[in-house]
Formats: C-alpha cells, sequence, structure tokens
C-alpha cells in the first residue's frame, strides 16, 4: 500500500494484495490527528464505541486484490487537511498486515479551487488574472505578445530603415530614428510602419557603418 494526497471529501478505493480466495480480510482507518478509529457503521471517527471498526474488504475476482471505498465525504465528523493511516489485515495471510497513508485536503484543495472557480478559461480571462495578480501593464495577453514579437521582428530583419541621422564632427553616428514595417509594400511605401524607434548617444558606437548602409 502507498500514501496518496486527495482532496477533503473525495472517495479512495483502498487496496491490497493477499492471497486469493480469504474471507477474513478488513480495513480499518485511523485519523492521525486525533487517533480516532473510523466506523464504518455510521461514518463516524470514535475513541471508542466502534460498531464496525474493521471493515470487510472484497476480492476482485479471484486474482488476489481486494479492496473497499473509503469515503471522506460521507464522514460525519471530517477535519480538514488532515491525514488517515489506513491498514488492511487478515489473519490467515502470510502478507498481513498492510499499511499506507492517505493524505487529504491542504494545497491540492487550493489549486482546485483556484482553477475550478474560473468561469472562463479563454486568452482574456487568463489575462485579467495575470494582471490581476502581477499588476496592470506587467502582463499582455495574446494579441499584445504578437504586436510586440512583430515589433522585434521588424528591427531585426530587413523591413527597417534608419533616418534622419546626426553625425558629429568626425562622422561619427549621434543618433537616428530606425522605422519597423511589417511587410514588404509597407516598407517600399514608407507607410503604416509598427515602430518607430529613436535611439541617441554612445548605444550607437561600432553600429555607424551597419546603420548607415541601411539608410534610404
Amino acid at each position: 500500500m502507498n500514501s496518496i494526497r486527495i482532496q477533503d471529501g473525495q472517495s479512495e478505493v483502498i487496496t491490497a494484495v493477499m492471497e486469493s480466495g480469504l474471507s477474513d480480510v478488513t480495513l480499518d482507518i485511523r485519523r492521525r490527528s486525533d487517533g480516532f478509529f473510523y466506523d464504518w457503521n455510521d461514518d463516524t471517527f470514535k475513541a471508542s464505541g466502534w460498531t464496525t471498526k474493521d471493515g470487510p474488504m472484497t476480492e476482485v475476482g479471484s486474482t488476489g486484490q481486494y479492496e473497499r471505498t473509503f469515503d471522506l465525504g460521507a464522514v460525519t465528523n471530517l477535519t480538514a487537511d488532515d491525514e488517515y493511516v489506513a491498514t488492511v489485515e487478515s489473519p490467515t495471510s502470510d502478507f498481513s498486515p498492510q499499511t499506507g497513508e492517505i493524505k487529504a485536503g491542504d494545497y491540492v484543495d487550493n489549486i482546485d479551487a483556484a482553477i475550478s472557480s474560473r468561469s472562463s478559461h479563454s486568452a482574456a480571462d487568463v489575462d485579467t488574472q495575470l494582471s490581476g495578480t502581477h499588476g496592470a501593464g506587467s502582463w499582455q495577453g495574446d494579441a499584445a505578445i504578437i504586436t510586440e514579437l512583430s515589433k522585434i521582428i521588424a528591427l531585426l530583419g530587413r523591413w527597417r530603415k534608419i533616418k534622419p541621422t546626426t553625425h558629429d564632427a568626425n562622422g561619427n553616428l549621434l543618433s537616428a530614428t530606425i522605422i519597423g514595417y511589417d511587410n514588404q509594400i509597407d516598407y517600399d511605401a514608407e507607410t503604416n510602419p509598427i515602430i518607430t524607434l529613436a535611439v541617441t548617444g554612445t548605444v550607437l558606437t561600432g553600429f555607424q557603418d551597419t546603420l548607415i548602409s541601411e539608410q534610404s
């Protein structure tokens, strides 16, 4: 048996593997926070006075796999974010006892609440949520991302022009305006620029020959 994590209120099938044909395989559930055991008769964790503390398990076919469902949603005195120790026993099995742990709630409930509470998972909804989390202006949705990428491509690609330019007495480029276009037609006609970037200062040092050669 393994340790698993489920949501509060969720059910889990407890499985154990023993010899096939057993009729005395039982399951008890102990709540770790208070040491109470589950009473299968009335779905209540108790310190004593159980009617059915050891719940009988059922073999699946003749496979030697024994199962019983533990339903947290049916528990009358559920405690949130708790842990449970499941013990499977059979007095006639060589593979008894077997134990496992169920961890309920905690971060899996928080993740589910954050996701399932969303009425929409559209790009606009994601944009709204991220803007709310990271602050207005710090996140943009799909359309804005595409626009920004287009500007970068325009600046790095062949549809850009450098003009006008300012030089010093030695011919060094001091300032320029880089204009980027989205396609060849706009580039040739010098219409519909998607970005106009003014650059000045020493950032142009070493790039002047390239920039000048691209002027039109």
